[in-house]
């Protein structure tokens, strides 16, 4: 049973223990209160009984025996040394007497209404002082009457001294009945202290009890306190050993992600090479195509010179420095395309004002073939840091945009883009290039998507979309600048366009 109870109190859940602990507590205090409210009320209610019954019929009692033995007694004495007629002695003592008598019925009213029946010895102690007053009294009357008649020498001689044995015998059965009250009294008193020392240790016992099971209560919450928190450590470390493998698993996975993100950027930035190498190539043909001309057309002299008979060494030597010439030109122009599309390596401070002249050479003939006007406002000691080739990407990308913007618009003539390069001191100084076309802008709710990757207005026969997103990534990625792009309203030859600007920045 014992173990049961145990095992009941243990199993039970912090709330039910801590609502039992408040039940407990609750119902102790209000018991303790009730037993020390009902204990002071008895002892009260005993204590008024106890003065009414015993001092109010003593004082009584007293006021009988000071009639008796004192107002009366000092009255004969004063007649007997002369001080008081005879007249005066009888009403003073009849006066006496009657005052006596009704102090004496007081007492009896007093005794009969809180008599106890079974106390025989009290009883017999009041009749008996009940028959002697009546006998004083029948004595006081009598002893008047010879006073009157007969005189103060014979009353003196017949009645003064069995008159005073009388009352000081009352005096003596007054004062027994006062001293058996007394013990009645002090009887009385050793049971209300009885009931207060019980009524005094009925509450420590309830209070210790009280306090014993608020205690167990509380050790036993602390317990299962203690067992929670146990199971809370268990159960964030299991949470933390989850979270730590959750973590690993995640970061190999962000790892596995950004690989392959690396990987999807490569080989975006790879097409948007090749479709950039596909313009070029075709550009290198254009640029070609005016040196092979005239390399045939020189081959073809030599023909035509040695059929005609004049072919001569200074006309040979001419010819082939010509022919030197237009090959070298041709050499340089595939090491200038070579070098755009190697990629660059390391970060390094390149020059600005080259970086863009350079490009805008490798697309001087489409832009001329295009009759587009580029104009260029960049200092000559401007350097950057950062990938010179890939940046050279980004100018021709731009370039490309703006190309494909004035087709979509089917403007054949007063086209125009410009560079604008800015230098930016203070606290956080920057390199601000802005990159501006006359085409007209970009639609307003498509401006926030040219960035997208595969995002394109052209067919997809002719665009990828991934030229523009390739030169943010550039830009942000590889070189901790800002690519950004808005419509602005500029002017060209004091003639006012709308225009799609961008703006790079790269921090010095």
């Amino acid at each position: 049973m014992k173990n049961e109870t145990k095992n009941f109190l243990d199993n039970l859940s912090i709330a039910k223990k801590t609502a039992m602990l408040t039940v407990v507590v609750t119902i102790g205090t209000l018991l303790i209160g009730i037993v020390a409210h009902f204990a002071v009320t008895s002892m009260k209610e005993n204590y008024n009984a106890f003065y009414n019954k015993r001092f109010t019929t003593i004082q009584t009692l007293d006021k009988v025996r000071e009639i008796y033995t004192t107002d009366i007694q000092r009255t004969l004495l004063n007649v007997q040394n002369e001080k008081l007629d005879t007249d005066k002695t009888t009403a003073y003592i009849k006066a006496s007497r009657e005052e006596a008598l009704a102090n004496w019925k007081n007492f009896l009213s007093l005794y009969y209404n809180s008599m106890d029946k079974s106390d025989i010895e009290q009883q017999n102690i009041v009749d008996a002082l009940q028959g002697h007053i009546l006998r004083v009294n029948k004595f006081l009357e009598d002893s008047m009457l010879v006073l009157n008649k007969e005189g103060k020498e014979t009353f003196y001689e017949i009645a003064y001294t069995p008159l005073l044995k009388s009352i000081n015998l009352l005096d003596i059965k007054i004062s027994n009945l006062v001293a058996y009250h007394f013990r009645l009294a002090s009887q009385e008193k050793e049971k209300i202290s009885q009931k207060y020392s019980d009524t005094q240790w009925m509450v420590i016992m309830i209070t210790t009890l009280v306090l014993f099971l608020s205690l167990y209560f509380t050790f036993m919450i602390a317990k299962n306190f203690q067992r929670l928190l146990q199971n809370l450590s268990r159960i964030v470390e299991k949470r933390n050993k989850e979270n730590e493998k959750m973590q690993l698993e995640l970061e190999k996975r962000v790892n596995e992600a950004v690989e392959r993100a690396r990987e999807k950027d490569h080989i975006m930035y790879q097409h948007a090479r090749l479709a950039s190498m596909g313009e070029m190539i075709g550009n290198i043909a254009h640029q070609w195509r005016q040196p092979l001309n005239a390399l045939t057309l020189l081959i073809q002299s030599f023909g035509t010179k040695s059929l005609s008979g004049k072919l001569n060494q200074t006309f040979i030597d001419k010819q082939v420095n010509e022919g030197m010439r237009l090959a070298v030109s041709m050499s340089d122009t595939i090491e200038d395309f070579r070098n755009f599309f190697s990629p660059s390596k390391e970060k390094e401070h390149f020059n600005l004002s080259k970086s863009i002249h350079d490009t805008l050479e490798m697309s001087s003939f489409f832009c001329k073939d295009e009759n587009i006007d580029i104009q260029v406002h960049c200092g000559e000691n401007i350097t950057i840091y950062g990938y010179s080739n890939e940046f050279s990407q980004v100018i021709l990308n731009f370039i490309n945009n703006a190309r494909d913007n004035f087709k979509h618009r089917q403007m054949h003539e007063d086209k125009k883009i410009e560079i604008i390069v800015k230098e930016m001191h203070g606290k956080h100084p920057a390199v601000n290039i802005y990159f501006a076309d006359n085409g007209g802008g970009i639609e307003q709710h498509i401006i926030d998507r040219v960035f997208e990757p595969y995002f394109t207005t052209k067919h997809k026969a002719t665009g990828t979309g991934i030229g523009l997103y390739m030169s943010k990534q550039i830009i942000e990625a590889q070189m901790s600048g800002e690519v950004t792009v808005r419509n602005a309203q500029k002017e060209f030859d004091d003639k006012a366009y709308m225009c799609a600007e961008f703006k790079i920045a790269i921090p010095v």
